[in-house]
């Protein structure tokens, strides 16, 4: 009884082995299959037959495709071969077959546009918009850039206040595979800015705010003036016009955004800006570093203390210490001013430091585009020749 339960047990174990060596053996026999499978997969193409081609040649269309007679190909590189034709801009539709060795290319040519013509358009001009799409005549139509074209044009009429204006492309197929492109255009009214307003302004009144910035609300005088059309950039450009005004008079913490809606009856626009004014800063000690000059100038500097801060006021002394230094002859050394923030006082310390900058020197002088005077009559304009050291001011000067 224990010698036959002995003998299961070694005969389970033996059948065991058995099933896995056939395992391991089947696995052996994938990877080496497997490859011969996908190899007997491909085909030889052995010519190639182009079909539908009209205009575009059938070297060009086998170069797009990157499939050529004689070699071996898969279905997977066939498959790429289509999708490369499909993805060129020359076709409508592509098919491909492969047969008995031969490889057949169906293509459906897109049609070529004999003319482009614009209908309805008074207040923008055919010349003007040809200049906006990029389809042109004798080139193939595509449907995906005149719906481009068509959002140029509407942006463009947005830009005049007619925001909306609707663009349809239309295509008149004619014989030889060509099309007339007809832009049809409906310009609609121009949308007026009806109101203006200013949320957060403690200093300046909307009355004055108005008066600086670029957009303007439809008045008595509309007709003659399109200040009061809405312009989007128009809108960024007030903006910096605001920062500019506020920043230059101390407010240099200053914001602003804009929201913009339209009325009720969707006829015009109200714009309403919404400031952040900040506190007032003004100039508190103006200082000289005299580390690397041995030159007195507190008779340039016109900046009085404690008077609202200006940017301009900065940038006006660096210049006439520029020129200063320049009448003097002393080259190499460039004023910088360090601006120092007091948020307590609300005072901006200004510190005019002068760097000793690398030593350059005019090599060569050159003149371009004087057709009709000589460089000699230019270079008496300049204060400077090859051999003096570069100077930018003078340079500005010239």
């Amino acid at each position: 009884m224990i010698i036959f339960v002995k003998l299961m047990l070694l005969s389970n174990l033996f059948y065991k082995n058995i099933f896995k060596l056939l395992i391991i053996f089947a696995l052996m026999m994938s990877v080496s299959v497997f490859p011969q499978s996908a190899y007997a997969q491909e085909s030889l193409v052995s010519s190639i037959v182009v079909e539908g081609n009209e205009r575009i040649e059938k070297r060009t269309i086998i170069n797009i495709a990157d499939i050529y007679d004689g070699k071996n190909y898969s279905p997977a590189q066939i498959n790429s071969a289509l999708q490369r034709l499909k993805a060129s801009s020359y076709f409508k539709n592509v098919n491909i077959t492969l047969a008995n060795g031969i490889l057949k290319i169906n293509v459906n040519e897109n049609p070529t546009i004999n003319s482009i013509n614009f209908e309805g358009n008074t207040s923008l001009t055919d010349d003007n918009l040809l200049e906006l799409i990029s389809s042109k005549t004798r080139q193939t139509l595509l449907i995906s850039k005149t719906e481009k074209d068509a959002d140029q044009i509407a942006s463009a009429y947005a830009d005049t206040g007619r925001i909306s204006a609707r663009i349809i492309p239309k295509i008149i197929e004619l014989s030889d595979n060509r099309v007339d492109l007809i832009y049809e255009i409906k310009e609609g009214r121009i949308t007026e800015i009806e109101k203006i307003t200013f949320v957060g302004n403690r200093k300046f009144s909307d009355t004055r705010l108005r008066g600086i910035i670029a957009t303007k609300q439809a008045g008595l005088f509309r007709r003659l003036f399109q200040s009061d059309t809405y312009i989007e950039d128009r809108l960024e450009y007030d903006k910096d016009v605001l920062r500019d005004f506020y920043i230059n008079r101390g407010f240099i913490d200053f914001e602003v955004s804009t929201s913009v809606e339209l009325t009720r009856n969707k006829d015009a626009f109200l714009i309403n800006y919404s400031l952040l004014e900040g506190q007032k800063y003004n100039f508190g000690k103006i200082t000289f570093d005299k580390e690397n000059v041995s030159f007195d100038l507190n008779d340039l500097n016109k900046i009085s203390e404690n008077s609202h801060y200006d940017q301009r006021k900065i940038t006006k002394l660096i210049q006439e210490i520029e020129i200063y230094l320049s009448k003097l002859g002393i080259s190499f050394i460039e004023p910088q001013p360090i601006i120092t923030r007091d948020n307590i006082n609300q005072l901006m310390n200004i510190e005019i430091k002068f760097i000793e900058t690398d030593k350059i020197f005019v090599e060569r002088i050159e003149v371009e585009g004087n057709s009709t005077t000589i460089d000699e009559v230019i270079r008496l304009k300049f204060d400077f020749v090859e051999g003096d050291p570069f100077d930018k001011r003078k340079v500005q000067e010239a």
